[in-house]
Formats: structure tokens, sequence, C-alpha cells
């Protein structure tokens, strides 16, 4: 009987430590998301090419408008941002965050956030805790507000040795929120943005060679079908130049 009742003792015992221990892990899993936001170490030897998404945190709150009320919210409210976050349509006060220490070099980079489409961001760049500027793009604003002349949204970025970088990026947009983000040096990101371009301007010139001659072959031959197809594959060219940034860019880059 005292056996049964020492055993019974024994598996709660178990048990409860078993909990427990559970407990603690799920509160240490739970405090790394909110913990403060680590900082990306850069160096001269570091590669010319870094994700960010390993370091950029996203705000759990989505009714903070002004950046004032932002720096008010405890570090909890923030948590690390999922590397395979699904795309979201349609947020407002969408903001990210991350920080990038530069110990001993003198550096330069940009920031690319590789999404056309996105109507409106705004990036607080803080120095040491100061902040030192607040640039606004987006297709919303005419293309000249862009501070570097890209279909894609660019930040340049001097880092001084000791520096601490901190941004704050705050996203509206009706479309996709989708935000890939990438640190380069300039030097790699011109040659992967000529790449690129030549590759869309191939494809692009490619679908307006096919409309033209579809086109041609309606007026010679009457034919209705090869006009609507003419209007589908120019619809078609259209919508690939404004997926990739370039018909703002060129066809109505002071619009709205």
């Amino acid at each position: 009987m005292y056996r049964l009742n020492g055993a019974g003792l024994s598996l709660k015992s178990s048990l409860s430590l078993i909990l427990g221990l559970c407990l603690l892990v799920l509160s240490q899993l739970s405090w790394a998301d909110s913990l403060q936001t680590v900082p990306l170490r850069l160096t001269s030897d570091s590669i010319t090419k870094i994700d960010l998404i390993d370091w950029v945190y996203i705000n759990k709150t989505n009714d903070i408008s002004l950046f004032s009320k932002l720096l008010e919210q405890p570090e909890h409210t923030w948590k690390k941002l999922p590397a395979n976050q699904p795309h979201k349509m349609g947020l407002s006060n969408y903001w990210l965050t991350f920080s990038i220490y530069n110990p001993d070099d003198y550096l330069t980079r940009i920031i690319a956030l590789d999404n056309p489409l996105l109507d409106s961001i705004v990036i607080y760049h803080l120095i040491n805790g100061e902040l030192v500027d607040a640039q606004k793009m987006g297709d919303s604003l005419p293309f000249t507000h862009r501070p570097l002349q890209s279909n894609i949204f660019l930040y340049p970025i001097d880092l001084q040795p000791g520096d601490t970088h901190r941004f704050y990026i705050k996203i509206d947009s009706l479309g996709s929120v989708n935000t890939p983000m990438v640190l380069w040096s300039p030097n790699d990101l011109t040659q992967i943005t000529e790449t690129k371009n030549l590759y869309i301007g191939l494809q692009i010139g490619l679908l307006i060679a096919i409309s033209l001659f579809s086109l041609f072959i309606a007026f010679a031959s009457l034919s209705f079908s090869y006009s609507y197809y003419s209007g589908y594959v120019l619809g078609l060219t259209l919508l690939t130049a404004s997926i990739h940034g370039v018909s703002f860019r060129y066809l109505w880059p002071n619009w709205p």
C-alpha cells in the first residue's frame, strides 16, 4: 500500500516537473519573440548582399499612425518577423524595425525594398538614438520623390565607425504588403539591377512585338480574333510593366 502511494506521488512529481519545464520553455520562446531587437553587425568583411529578414521585427499593434507614439510602445509589442510570413493585402500602420551596428569601418550601403507596388513607405532613420532623416516614398507619390531613381525602393546609408543605425519603416498599402528587404553594396546592386532590367526589357519588348504583329495580321486579314488577341497581349504587357515598376517610372511618373 505504501509502495503504491509512493509510486503515485513520484508520478505526480514527475508530471509536475515536466509541466513546469514545458511552461518555462514556452515562456522563453515568447520572451525571445518580443526581445529587444538585435542589430546586424556589419564590417568591411561582411558579404555584400544581406537578406535582412533575420533582423527585422514587426510591431504587433496596427493602430499607431504617429512615429512619436510608436516610440512610447514597450519592447514586448515587437516580435520577430516570420521568415515564411504569408503575403498580406490592404494594411495600414504596418511598422517594421531593424538595426545595423558598424564597429570600426567606413561603409556605404543601400537598403532595397523590392516591392514596387507599395502605396506609401516612410523610413525613419535614427543614428545612436537620434532621428536624422524621415524619407517618404511609394507609388502614391511622384517618382522624383525617391532618393535614388529606381523601379524599386532604395534608401542609401553611410555608416561611420561605432555608430548604431536603427530604422523604423511604416507601410500603408491597398495591395500586397510583401516586404523583401536586402542590404546591398552599391557595386553589387548596380550589377544585379542592370541584369534584371535587361531581362525585364526583353520580356516587355517581346510582348509588344507579339501584340503589334497580331494587330498587323488583324488589319491585313480583317479578323476580329487577331485584334482581340492583340489587345489581350497589350494588356498583359502593361500588367507586366506595372508589376516591375516600369509603367510608373516611364508612363505616369507624376501620377497621382
